[in-house]
């Protein structure tokens, strides 16, 4: 019954009269209910045979089993026949079997969610309440308070929502005022009490006349019955099935809940009174509404007062024809209107006939055939209906057949198998030329016989075998077991939509004969499964059935319905170089093998869940794909031809050994290339196991891994570990938080989580090769280590720490702790270069004192210096750049670009130095002096450039001080907050030569200039020209030597500055300035 039908309405349920039909004086049914305060509820459901008893007794106080109960509320609502609800403890030969399959179809009986339903325990009151709330269409209270009970947690959360609705609604309370007692088994009685009190009319006898009272709930299951007197408002429901329903003289259809409208007189006015309702002109409807007996013409015109359907046009009984359906029931249909039902034959004693003119079949008829004109005859053995069956013809199977010989099917047929079974004896069921076979009706197709050698030839006794291009065989549902190796062998179109192929040997064929289950042969061939289960689960340490199989160019689609459990591989194929590529789609469904009999390394290959050994192009979309021990693969791939194409885009994947595997000594000089796409999927076990020849590399674009799988990752795609032992293939945009290092081999498509995870794995390999100071190593073994021209890249996603040493320094993290970029052998670090790959990248320098390390390049004329570049980095806590050892005779080239510094940079240096900062923005933390200051006291050479940076929030400035170097101060801007008024935006305290043009400086106090008395260089030039200078004071010279004559300006811009005076240091008035060249 549909459950709209039981909406039974729960604020009307509360306020029902909670009638019951009295016994008056009659003695009791039972001969242990008199008296019992459930005695009229008892003898009311026990009158409408919803419930009885055993032996004269009722046995009111005595525990209800789930069955029991699910028999009364499949008798009550008349539940229709349902299917096995697959519950392994409701067996078929059980007394309650049917009931406990219809009230789970119903929604009522949902089981204990193992599989099992307990049908013969006892029923806890808090179940039975739920079981009878579904029943009765009471929804679940969405927020249940109980806690007026004490025993209120001991209700299951599953129930408190139905218990609390059937208290609320008044059918249910407590066994006292304040306890429920919700795990005590309920009784009989109170089972029976909660109906009567649930349900106050009940209308089960077919054509009855009931008259209603308008006081409680109207329950209609049964055809033809009339209702009398319904007050308006009364509440009807009417069960699928209660037909030919009439209340107060008007037809109601079944599966409805049915409310009486308010009545009005014939004349149209009201039947209490008031104002005429207007007339009008019938519209009678062109299509037909019916019942089972009689059909008619609806009114469509609004405010029709006719109720009847006897009044309605065309009002007339059915008119019937009849056709035998061949399967024990005939349909009859209404000529006139096209109302049709199917009911079993039912045949007349006297003239053995059905009213359809069927004569009774004998009882030796084993199938029907229905032609496609409609005519049915029946045949005393299967192969003569077939025979007999033309094209669009079905075939019903009414009894179980063996076969003698193989069945040939040629023409389009149907196969109903009509729940029947079929033994094959070794027989094939065959689809020839432009045979087309549907196999439906849910029966049993079964070979017993094992597969034989003929001829020296397997004979693998196939059940169907689809036979040339043109054959088609459908198979709709059904079980078909085999003790041979094949249940289905095709050459052409197969289609499954459900069924279960189960191989039932203990012992079949060897390896090597690639017999299976399933089987598509051929380039016509062409498999799609849509649902099923495939089985063949031998135990023999020589089994060899495959599940599904292709060969020479089938194609073979697997859906999401799919199921396969095999002792040899699940899937397998197998292909010449003349034939075209099998294809094999698989869009979900669940494969697993255990490949018990494998004991050598040569069969090692086949130890795998899909055995793909030829020209190939399998694509796996989803599904999931498990190998049953611990020395499994999921893929073989031992020939490794070429034209095998494997595409993975998701699924799940668990392995014993090696997710993929090609490696057979007899193939290992094969060489493959890109046979492999993965970009999606979960896969557990070690990555792959190739020979060293076949280059299975660079194929994973996506994925999570249990094991690391950097060496088959593609270009532009890294294994990024997260956290838990397992690794994710990524792009570098889908990297928010790690590192990745380019030009340390093995390292190209790997992601780090930290910083230090990528140090603590490759520092090893560097301390290997030839220590961590200057140690030599031959140039081979450079060369295998740095792969990139010598140079390392780290790319960095989000925030990072640097990694210290022992001293609470930088352990020289971007070398992996060498000291030294020159190994001898001319063997050198070329490059480092550090980038940011998002807008979060940073180092965090809190752990290293503020700094990092950087490889000195040590001295002399033939070394090569490490160049050393930052793009796009934001150094945390930054204190100093490194002062290390350099050549004096080159200078070492530093770049930051697009950099942002949040602290102070200082550097000393007494080596040359080539270091650029550009495009870079350093904030200031409270009470920072300078934002750069580059020192050394001897005349080092290089150049340093400040070019197009921002300075926010110094107290300071710059300060520049290296005798021999070249200072390039350009396009920069700075903002400070001065903290003493004899300080300076722009320090140039000592260089060989200073530009400075195109900034802009806002100072609050002080100056915008000082000349340091330090400089010592009187060979010093100044550029400084087309500045913006917003600065109280000028500024002045502190120099031994006089500075303006080493100054050329030109088109410097003094925003309120005053250029005549200065603030000396540690004056406290403004004095009269020094510097005069400045304009």
């Amino acid at each position: 019954m549909k459950r709209k039908i039981l909406s039974l309405i729960l604020v009307f349920a509360m306020t029902v009269s909670l009638l019951t039909v009295g016994t008056g004086a009659v003695e009791p049914t039972y001969g242990d209910t008199a008296g019992h305060w459930a005695e009229s509820s008892i003898e009311r459901w026990s009158g409408h045979g919803i419930i009885q008893g055993s032996n004269g007794l009722f046995d009111p106080n005595g525990q209800l089993t789930c069955a029991q109960l699910a028999t009364i509320l499949a008798k009550l609502l008349k539940l229709p026949a349902a299917k096995d609800a697959g519950f392994t403890d409701n067996t078929a030969d059980a007394w309650y079997y049917d009931a406990i399959n219809r009230c789970a179809a119903a929604g009522i009986l949902n089981g204990n969610g193992d599989g099992t339903v307990t049908p013969e325990a006892p029923i806890t009151r808090e179940r039975a309440m739920v079981m009878l709330a579904r029943a009765l269409g009471i929804e679940p209270i969405r927020k249940p308070d109980l806690t007026k009970y004490t025993d209120a947690a001991q209700v299951s959360a599953y129930a408190q929502g139905y218990v609390a609705a059937l208290i609320e609604a008044g059918i249910v309370g407590g066994v006292t005022a304040d306890e429920l007692a919700p795990q005590d088994n309920i009784n009989r009685a109170s089972t029976v009490t909660i109906l009567d009190r649930a349900i106050s009319t009940y209308a089960d006898k077919a054509g009855e006349t009931v008259k209603a009272d308008g006081k409680g709930i109207v329950l209609v299951v049964a055809k033809n019955v009339k209702i009398t007197g319904a007050p308006e408002g009364t509440k009807i429901v009417v069960a699928d099935g209660a037909t030919g329903l009439t209340v107060n003289g008007k037809s109601v259809s079944d599966d409805q809940t049915y409310i009486v409208p308010k009545t009005t007189t014939s004349s149209g006015s009201s039947s209490s009174g008031g104002s005429s309702s207007p007339s009008h002109t019938h519209v009678w409807a062109t299509e037909w509404s019916y019942s089972e007996t009689h059909h008619w013409h609806n009114c469509t015109a609004a405010n029709c007062t006719v109720s009847s359907d006897v009044g309605k046009a065309s009002y007339a009984a059915h008119t019937f024809t009849y056709a035998d359906n061949g399967d024990g029931n005939h349909t009859k249909s209404c000529s006139d209107c096209g109302y049709s039902t199917t009911e079993a034959h039912s045949y007349d004693e006297s003239t053995n006939k059905c009213i359809c003119g069927l004569e009774k079949p004998a009882d030796n008829v084993v199938a029907s055939v229905k032609a496609a004109d409609g005519s049915c005859t029946y045949y005393s053995t299967l192969p003569e209906a077939v025979a007999a069956a033309t094209d669009g013809a079905t075939i019903t199977l009414l009894n179980e057949q063996d076969l003698s010989a193989n069945l040939v099917f040629s023409t389009k047929v149907t196969l109903n198998l009509n729940g029947q079974a079929v033994e094959t004896k070794g027989y094939a069921i065959q689809v020839q030329g432009s045979g087309d076979l549907t196999v439906t009706g849910n029966g049993t197709v079964n070979n017993d016989q094992e597969a034989v050698e003929v001829n020296n030839k397997k004979n693998y006794r196939t059940i169907f075998s689809v036979e040339g291009e043109t054959a088609k065989l459908t198979i709709e549902n059904g079980t078909f077991t085999t003790k041979a190796s094949q249940a289905i062998f095709a050459e052409g179109t197969v289609t499954i939509h459900d069924g279960t192929f189960q191989n039932t040997a203990e012992s079949v064929n060897e390896v090597l004969d690639s017999s299976a289950m399933i089987t598509a042969n051929g380039s016509a061939a062409a498999v799609t499964i849509y649902k099923a289960s495939v089985i063949a689960t031998a135990e023999s340490t020589n089994a060899g059935i495959y599940g599904i199989y292709g060969a020479n160019g089938a194609h073979i689609t697997l859906k999401d319905g799919v199921e396969v459990h095999t002792s040899f591989a699940a899937i397998g194929m197998n292909n010449t170089t003349s034939n075209p590529e099998v294809v094999i789609t698989v869009n979900g469904g669940t494969y697993k093998s255990e490949c018990k009999q494998l004991d050598n390394s040569e069969h090692s290959k086949f130890n795998t869940v899909c055995y793909l050994p030829g020209k190939c192009h399998m694509t796996i979309n989803g599904g999931t794909f498990t190998a049953g021990n611990e020395e499994m693969h999921v893929f073989s791939i031992p020939y490794a031809q070429a034209g095998m194409n494997l595409t993975i885009t998701d699924g799940t994947f668990t392995a014993g050994s090696n997710v993929f595997y090609s490696k057979n000594d007899n193939h290992k000089n094969q060489t493959t290339a890109n046979m492999i796409t993965v970009s999606g999927g979960s896969f557990t076990g070690a990555v792959a196991d190739f020979n060293e020849n076949n280059t299975f590399s660079s194929f994973i674009t996506g994925g999570t891994f249990s094991s690391d799988p950097t060496a088959y990752v593609a270009d532009g795609y890294f294994a990024l570990p997260n956290g838990d032992g397992t690794y994710t293939v990524v792009t570098a945009d889908q990297i928010t938080s790690g590192v990745t290092i380019k030009g340390i081999a093995g390292y190209e498509h790997r992601a780090f989580a930290t910083v230090a995870d990528a140090y603590s794995e490759i520092n090893p390999k560097v301390a290997a090769l030839g220590g961590l100071g200057q140690e030599t190593c031959s140039k081979e073994a450079f060369d295998a280590l740095y792969t990139d021209d010598a140079k390392i890249t780290w790319t960095i996603y989000g925030k990072q720490a640097l990694v210290a040493g022992s001293e609470g320094k930088d352990a020289h993290t971007f070398t992996f702790g060498r000291a030294a970029s020159y190994y001898r052998n001319d063997c050198n670090i070329a490059a480092i270069i550090v980038k940011g790959g998002n807008d979060s990248a940073a180092l965090d320098l809190s752990a290293t004192g503020g700094t990092f390390a950087l490889p000195y390049n040590w001295w002399g004329e033939n070394i090569k210096n490490c160049e050393v570049s930052f793009t796009g980095i934001t150094f945390d806590g930054v204190k100093s750049i490194p002062s290390t050892w350099a050549s004096q005779v080159q200078s070492t080239p530093y770049t930051f670009d697009r950099c942002t510094f949040n602290g102070s940079v200082y550097g000393y240096h007494d080596y040359n130095i080539n270091l650029t900062i550009q495009n870079s923005t350093f904030n200031a933390p409270e009470n920072t002096g300078y934002a750069v200051t580059l020192q050394s006291e001897t005349g080092i050479n290089g150049t340093v450039t400040l070019d197009h940076n921002t300075f926010n929030g110094y107290t300071r400035g710059v300060n520049l001080q290296r005798p021999g170097t070249d200072f390039i101060f350009t396009n920069n801007t700075i903002t400070s907050t001065v903290s003493k008024p004899d300080r300076a935006a722009i320090q140039l305290t000592d260089g060989k030569r200073f530009t400075v043009t195109g900034n802009t400086v806002r100072v609050n106090a002080g100056n915008a200039f000082w000349f340091h008395s330090a400089a010592t260089n009187e060979a010093v030039t100044y550029e400084i020209s087309n500045n913006n200078i917003q600065a109280p004071y000028i500024g002045y010279s502190a120099a031994s030597f006089d500075v303006n004559s080493k100054i050329t300006s030109s088109g410097n811009n003094f925003n309120s500055t005053d250029t005549t005076r200065c603030m000396e240091k540690e004056a406290t008035e403004a004095t009269a300035t020094n510097l005069t060249a400045i304009h």
